[in-house]
């Protein structure tokens, strides 16, 4: 499998554990956080379109035209979901531009540790989403947390 599929499917496993979690969320969990100053589960997914949206921007010459989300709006599930799918599409047409080029602009390093950091970038909010849920009194069910590991199904 060539580099740029290689980065395409593992950011898109990324974004399907993303969508997988905040389908289990529910609009309830929305509102939830681990603390009071910190963002809530809705503010962190904004948090994770509106982040991507800067690397692509910084990344691409001519990045893709997608809207940034207002972090107070009260977005839904299905609008964080479309969002998400946006901002995946954006993230997907810049990694395939810096795999195929073999560099990235404004980065030091490979384009391999650009994914790898993203990835790592949101792999982090959603402990984040995890524990907020889990404070709230709103953990989790079992399997569906064990779901989000089971990248071979995802």
């Amino acid at each position: 499998m060539k580099k740029r599929e290689q980065f395409k499917e593992s950011w898109l496993v990324n974004h399907r554990v993303n969508l997988r979690l905040l389908e289990a969320v529910g609009e309830e969990g929305l509102t939830v956080s681990y603390d009071p100053r910190a963002r809530n589960v809705r503010r962190i997914y904004v948090h994770l379109h509106n982040a991507r949206l800067n690397w692509v921007g910084a990344m691409m010459k001519r990045p893709p035209e997608v809207a940034r989300l207002k972090t107070r709006d009260p977005h839904t599930i299905p609008a964080l979901m479309a969002a998400l799918t946006e901002s995946t599409d954006a993230v997907v047409a810049m990694l395939e531009q810096v795999a195929k080029e073999e560099k990235v602009r404004h980065f030091e390093r490979s384009p391999a540790t650009l994914l790898s950091m993203m990835i790592a970038h949101e792999a982090h909010h959603r402990g984040q989403i995890v524990l907020a849920l889990r404070l709230s009194g709103k953990p989790l069910p079992r399997e569906v947390s064990a779901a989000l590991w089971d990248w071979d199904e995802i």
